[in-house]
């Protein structure tokens, strides 16, 4: 799959970090020119395949030097930590499943065997693919908006595609006026101790929590925070390494993200109703990924949410 390439690629990068202080240093303070030829060159391989951050967002990445803080991050992790674990017997594996339909069956199980392989790599790189065409639109938009500024000004800030394409195709647009807030505020805050989901990826981890509401957060993520968001999809997973546990708001235990966090070895919990609202940057949560809880310790202090790049 597209996805398990790309993030294999990234870890091979960080390993040749990781042997090379001399290089950590350079790309940390930005130079670039005659560092080591291998990292240079599988750089450019990287970059020529797998462009940048392959993020559905086109905010989620500002070029090479996201991908280099990202493997600056990743190399700061142990060899061989969180990285996919791949079954030590493929073929026992395979000749378990294929015998439990019989030799009668056999061609059978073979042929769904393949079938399954095929989705499951459909369903993985589409998302990819689609990523790279929807960050293309999200940039024709932003072109968009910066051209209806001369008639308007900022007021263009806040349209949808849509609208922008109709302000730059019809001479008698008009940027309709915003919705008022009709919404109060509650008077009456709560605030949660437990969340409650689905168990799925085992494990049990204490951290402080990264929300990611956009694309563009995951900058921001470090090693050792646990990842809340609404769904892991294949376009974030090169950045699930550095995480220590997952917290989904939507699906069950064959979302995405909850097969990414097993083989990963994370704890991960996933269903937890309004995750991503309920639970803010910097609280110090544990995931109990065996009973689907997670845990959040209000008493202790909050670390303030950082901005801007991976480094």
């Amino acid at each position: 799959m597209l996805s398990v390439g790309r993030n294999r690629a990234l870890q091979n990068l960080a390993d040749l970090v990781r042997r090379d202080g001399g290089l950590e240093a350079a790309l940390r303070r930005g130079k670039r020119s005659g560092i080591d030829a291998a990292f240079e060159q599988g750089l450019e391989q990287y970059l020529d395949r797998y462009g940048k951050l392959s993020c559905h967002d086109a905010s989620c990445t500002r070029g090479e030097e996201d991908v280099i803080a990202l493997v600056l991050k990743l190399a700061t992790l142990a060899s061989g930590a969180h990285r996919a674990r791949m079954p030590e017997d493929r073929s026992a594996l395979e000749a378990g499943f294929v015998s439990a339909y019989g030799d009668d069956q056999r061609d059978e199980a073979l042929d769904l065997l393949d079938l399954a392989r095929a989705s499951y790599r459909l369903r993985d790189d589409d998302n990819l693919f689609l990523g790279r065409i929807e960050g293309e639109v999200a940039r024709a938009v932003q072109e968009g908006r910066r051209r209806l500024r001369r008639r308007f000004g900022h007021a263009v800030d806040s349209l949808k595609a849509l609208e922008v394409a109709e302000g730059l195709t019809n001479p008698a647009f008009q940027v309709p006026e915003a919705a008022g807030d009709e919404t109060e505020a509650s008077a009456l805050q709560v605030e949660p101790r437990q969340l409650v989901g689905q168990p799925a990826g085992p494990g049990l981890v204490s951290g402080r929590a990264r929300v990611i509401l956009v694309p563009a957060d995951l900058r921001a993520l470090e090693a050792g925070e646990i990842l809340i968001c609404d769904a892991v999809d294949p376009s974030m997973t090169a950045v699930v390494p550095l995480a220590a546990g997952i917290v989904e708001r939507r699906g069950g235990m064959l979302i995405h993200g909850a097969i990414i966090a097993r083989e990963y070895g994370l704890p991960c919990v996933t269903g937890v109703p309004d995750a991503t609202a309920r639970l803010r940057t910097g609280d110090l949560i544990t995931v109990d990924g065996y009973l689907g809880i997670v845990t959040v310790d209000r008493e202790k202090e909050r670390i303030p949410a950082r901005k801007g790049s991976l480094t």
